[in-house]
């Protein structure tokens, strides 16, 4: 036998062909779930864990199979074989684990304590300054600015938190600044 005449697939008689494992998976013979696994989990395992953190291609590999079975009735064997449809949803599944992935925040050491130098004669006259143009606002723009400015967060975070629209935040906080500048620049 010659290198061309090989097979590409090692078959292993014990192994059914991967027609007959195809023939049970569209018929839902529970079977079949653990002969495509003793097929293809391997190759899928490693397609996994060439593309995930270490540790998570075994939990990729489990939600490969199970969502495979369970969305077994929209494998059409005429579109192509089993094989490949299981490794589109493996690649499905990996994107999904990295975009999860990237929606959790990394836990951060906590910033080291400083203690703050004491405001300058100018910084305090400045802060009262301020706190007198914040105190000339309507209490929705003072609330907004202060959770935008003081607070930190973002507009996004003050429409959620302050249960606004986002428009509504946005251009409070622009009416809000105006009306601070203008009560400033009369202060000067």
């Amino acid at each position: 036998m010659t290198l061309m005449e090989m097979p590409l697939v090692r078959t292993d008689p014990d192994r059914p062909a991967p027609d007959a494992i195809t023939a049970r998976w569209v018929a839902g013979d529970r079977d079949a779930l653990r002969m495509a696994f003793d097929a293809w989990g391997g190759a899928i395992h490693t397609y996994c864990a060439r593309r995930l953190p270490a540790g998570e291609a075994a939990d990729a590999t489990q939600e490969v199979f199970v969502g495979a079975w369970r969305a077994r009735a929209q494998f059409d064997p005429e579109r192509g074989v089993l094989a490949q449809w299981l490794f589109g949803i493996a690649r499905n599944t990996c994107v999904t684990f990295h975009r999860r992935r990237a929606r959790v925040p990394e836990p951060m050491a906590d910033p080291p304590v400083v203690s703050a130098p004491r405001p300058e004669a100018d910084e305090v006259a400045d802060r009262m300054l301020l706190v007198g143009a914040l105190d000339q606002l309507p209490e929705r723009q003072r609330r907004v600015v202060r959770a935008s400015f003081i607070e930190g967060w973002t507009n996004a975070e003050v429409a959620e938190r302050l249960d606004l629209p986002l428009g509504t935040v946005k251009s409070d906080i622009r009416r809000g600044l105006l009306t601070m500048r203008a009560h400033l620049e009369v202060g000067r």
